[in-house]
């Protein structure tokens, strides 16, 4: 493989790193500073290898003097001793996923992790799940010259028993897209035993698809305690089904969870 230049290394493994640690806690994480060493090829004396500092946006040049917090510790959804395979290997799966389900992560990291307020958190969650089930379920359960084909046959049985064919004409669904309810439903079930140990799965879908088009639309507004519930289902199944698609045990859900 060709070598990587540092802002590739950068962008193709330590920020990546960051975004897996910044999972793990659910917090926001910073990278504290980098550096590259360089071997001179075929030497092994002492003094041979150079060091470079890396300078960018994504660093913050500044020392890391993390102080000590059992409790804190605790709190993550794993931990690099309790692994089933290696921190390299999880960086890799991580790295794959990232790729492979932009659409699910990358909302995902920003609902659950940035500092936002309570109306583009929720939206973010909502944004993810749906893109995690379109990513693995597609657009529709059949496809959409299949759904087109039954569509005519119903409205031309409306015509037939001598309904009002216009009004089903405007509100039968051209494409027979999966609905937001359909796909919360769905990827709950997935997850649910593992959820319902957390938050309370009840809430799903129930206003969340309304809640959701109502903020999009500006047309309410909601309050942090009002969302607050629905954000938490939300946010437990992304980190579930996150923890699936890296084959990593879910036991620690509730330690992370359980205070939130």
């Amino acid at each position: 493989a060709a070598p990587l230049t540092p802002g590739e290394w950068m962008t193709s493994h330590v920020l990546p790193l960051r975004e897996l640690v910044t999972l793990a806690t659910l917090e926001p994480q910073a990278v504290a500073w980098a550096t590259l060493d360089q071997e001179h090829e075929g030497a092994s004396t002492e003094g041979s290898t150079r060091s470079f500092q890396l300078y960018s946006r994504d660093i913050q040049q500044a020392p890391y003097a993390p102080t000590a917090n059992p409790h804190k510790e605790s709190r993550t959804l794993f931990s690099f001793p309790e692994l089933p395979y290696s921190p390299v290997e999880l960086l890799r799966r991580w790295e794959d996923l990232r790729t492979a389900h932009s659409g699910f992560i990358r909302p995902l990291m920003q609902g659950l992790t940035e500092q936002l307020n309570p109306r583009a958190r929720f939206l973010f969650l909502a944004q993810a799940l749906e893109g995690l089930h379109a990513e693995t379920a597609g657009e529709a359960l059949v496809p959409v010259q299949q759904h087109r084909a039954k569509r005519k046959e119903v409205l031309r049985a409306v015509k037939d028993a001598g309904l009002d064919k216009k009004w089903a004409d405007r509100w039968l669904d051209l494409y027979g897209r999966f609905s937001l309810a359909e796909r919360l439903t769905q990827l709950l079930d997935a997850v649910r035993s593992d959820v319902e140990r957390v938050a309370d799965v009840g809430l799903v879908p129930g206003d969340i698809p309304e809640i959701r088009n109502r903020l999009s639309h500006g047309a309410e507004d909601y309050t942090w305690q009002a969302l607050r519930p629905a954000m938490r289902v939300m946010s437990a199944m992304g980190a579930a089904h996150v923890l699936r698609m890296l084959d990593l045990p879910l036991d620690r859900l509730p330690m992370v969870f359980s205070q939130d």
